[in-house]
């Protein structure tokens, strides 16, 4: 029967005892309560039961980092033509969506970040059709009632799950199994809840203390006394008068008079206005907010907050917690989705993070005119072009270039030549001998990261295991920009200075913008990726031929080290490395020229020149003149090569060199009321 209950399942699978583990002896957590899972961890909240706690402020910091997880996305993606594209077609999204009476992905989001803040871990359990191995549901479990089985190999062997008198044995395979690391208990978690019990606790008793306070008829902690002696009719009197008149929340506070009685009232303990609980109560409020990494306005508390600083805490949150969780679970459910429906499926995820309008903003308005047009900034908004509106302003084209002298900064005029051939060719080789330099060291820095990979994929090859083999493209691409980026900056900065002074005189000075920078790390990082994803798809198939072809684990190395090979570079004809440093390096180099020229206020056109010894097709496109910001090709035109060859552009919009992979091309001004 299919679609069985979990609970169903269990039973209809192992019944109500099991012996699976039971030989090993081996175990971590006979978690059977929440109250045992804390006494477990043994950390500053030890012995708490955290369920006990889930409330107040607590509950609160744990609500707000559920619902924005839950708010996120997760979704597969397919390996396409090198690219990642996100399948909406594939099973797999099902199992997320959830059948009815199942949860959905927002549902199972919330509650890991709850058991994750509790528990400090999290359990997902996969339901499998009964003739099928993949997933047909997934679950949340209880982490109170999970018991990690350990091997003698120190290795999760697989879970035990423990509720109201059954024992059920779930294969490791069944299970994603998410921990925040306690080296203290490594196959188990630690989550805030354990941390902050102490403050989390504090809060509780201090609310605990005013309320109870208030309820027991809001009287002083304190005795009354008879002077002499009171018979039993005034006594039972003055007491009922005394509550009637003085007890309840009510009277909270009043000055009671008793008349009729030599009676005195003996404080023996503080008042509720002697004791300052409102900063007490602030100050374990703040613990908790720190323990959980929620500020003040995601609290909704906007005392001395202004909107930017909620702005700013919301940024600081999604980026400090919401992404890193969301990519975690990415990756661990990437191995779940490549094992079983192969590497060219993963998880992608949704971006948490907001971007800053305001910044956004800024950075246009200082920049249209100057090294942004109007269509640019209408285009990052997704809003169509506008008639002249890939043209400088024509107001600012009398400024001239900069020129820094220690810390001062003055303007130059331009000396508006006209360029002759000298100047061009001069330009282009200066160029070429700044490209090759950093070619060379970014090939060189990027060789290590390939060769960490390289042995990192060789480690993971091991007999019947060999579908498991492989590495997280997200994590290597942003490892290879990230080494290399420093290097590009470098580039650009120096690439920018030459087409300043090319511009205007040996003075001027070229400015490199924060855009400028992230225009050069969104490149890279997109180029980075792209490679480390046809890396990924070469070892998956190279394991899956060498599978096909009953090969030994020694030969399908060898196909892996083939493949480094092409990539390091370290044998002819490698070449993968060496063509991604030289065209990312060219097309860096080019852009940033282009956006000098822009800078200079006295260019509106560019101009291709070809190098010595070029294709017929930057042959046959040299000397054609574009806006600044404008297409020389546009994606899907035919090149016409001055030999008669053709070339369709297939790639992208060409606004600048390369023209192709390899290209030496440059990247000239046309200067405003040259003579």
């Amino acid at each position: 029967m299919k679609n069985k209950s979990l609970i169903n399942r269990f039973i209809a699978q192992v019944g109500r005892t099991i012996n699976k583990y039971e030989a090993n002896g081996n175990n971590l957590g006979h978690s059977l309560s929440a109250t045992a899972v804390s006494g477990l961890l043994g950390t500053g909240g030890a012995h708490i039961n955290v369920l006990e706690e889930y409330q107040g402020f607590a509950w609160k910091a744990i609500n707000i980092r559920a619902e924005v997880l839950s708010s996120q996305d997760l979704f597969i993606e397919r390996l396409v033509n090198k690219k990642w594209q996100k399948d909406e077609m594939h099973e797999f999204n099902a199992v997320l969506e959830g059948a009815v009476g199942q949860p959905d992905l927002s549902d199972l989001m919330y509650a890991y970040e709850v058991n994750q803040c509790l528990y400090g871990e999290s359990f997902w359990y996969f339901s499998k059709g009964d003739k099928s191995s993949k997933p047909m549901g997934i679950y949340t479990l209880d982490p109170s009632c999970v018991t990690v089985m350990i091997d003698s190999n120190k290795r999760v062997a697989g879970y035990v799950y423990q509720k109201d008198g059954d024992r059920i044995a779930l294969d490791i395979d069944e299970v994603l199994h998410d921990f925040i690391y306690d080296p203290r208990h490594p196959y188990r978690g630690t989550g805030p809840m354990q941390s902050a019990g102490w403050f989390v606790r504090s809060a509780r008793y201090v609310n605990t203390y005013v309320n109870n306070f208030l309820e027991n008829n809001a009287i002083p902690a304190g005795v009354v006394v008879a002077k002499g002696t009171v018979n039993d009719d005034d006594w039972k009197l003055f007491k009922t008068q005394w509550t009637s008149q003085h007890g309840g929340i009510d009277n909270a506070g009043k000055t009671g008079f008793v008349r009729g009685s030599d009676l005195d009232f003996v404080k023996t303990g503080l008042s509720l206005g002697e004791v300052d609980f409102e900063k007490m109560k602030n100050t374990s409020r703040d613990d908790v907010m720190v323990m959980f990494g929620v500020s003040k306005p995601m609290m909704a508390i906007f005392t001395d907050i202004n909107r930017a600083s909620a702005v700013t805490a919301r940024q600081l949150f999604t980026i400090t917690l919401t992404q890193p969780a969301l990519m975690k679970l990415s990756r661990k459910l990437s191995k779940r989705v490549a094992r079983w429906y192969g590497l060219s499926f993963r998880i992608g995820s949704s971006n948490p993070v907001p971007e800053d309008e305001d910044a956004k903003l800024a950075t246009y308005d200082k920049g249209i005119g100057r090294w942004f047009t109007v269509n640019e900034a209408r285009a990052a908004y997704g809003m169509g072009a506008i008639a002249n509106g890939d043209v400088i302003d024509s107001a600012l084209k009398t400024v001239a270039p900069v020129k820094s002298i220690g810390k001062v900064t003055i303007r130059t005029k331009s000396n508006k030549h006209e360029l002759n051939y000298e100047m061009k060719e001069s330009f282009r080789s200066k160029t070429e001998d700044i490209q090759t330099k950093h070619e060379q060291a970014f090939i060189q820095k990027s060789n290590q990261v390939l060769k960490d990979q390289k042995a990192m994929v060789l480690a993971q090859l091991e007999p019947r295991k060999l579908l498991d083999a492989h590495f997280d493209a997200a994590v290597e691409a942003k490892n290879l920009s990230d080494e290399v980026l420093p290097i590009l900056i470098e580039l650009a900065a120096v690439q920018g200075q030459l087409a300043a002074e090319l511009v205007g005189s040996a003075e001027s000075s070229f400015v490199m913008t924060d855009v400028m920078k992230k225009y050069v790390a969104d490149s890279i990082a997109k180029a980075s990726l792209a490679f480390t994803e046809e890396t990924q798809a070469k070892i998956a198939q190279a394991i899956t031929e060498g599978l096909t072809e009953g090969e030994s684990v020694a030969k399908i190395g060898k196909r892996i080290n083939s493949i480094y090979d092409d990539v390091l570079n370290t044998k002819t004809p490698g070449y993968r490395i060496e063509r991604l440093a030289r065209t990312e390096v060219i097309k860096t180099s080019n852009e940033i020229t282009e956006a000098s020229y822009k800078q200079s206020g006295v260019v509106s056109k560019k101009e291709l020149f070809n190098n010595p010894g070029a294709c017929e097709f930057c042959v046959a496109l040299s000397g054609s003149i574009a806006q600044l910001g404008g297409t020389f090709v546009s994606k899907g035109s035919t090149i016409t090569g001055s030999n008669g060859g053709t070339r369709v552009n297939d790639y992208e919009d060409i606004q600048h060199p390369p023209i192709h992979c390899n290209c030496k091309c440059a990247l000239l001004p046309i200067i405003d009321g040259a003579d």
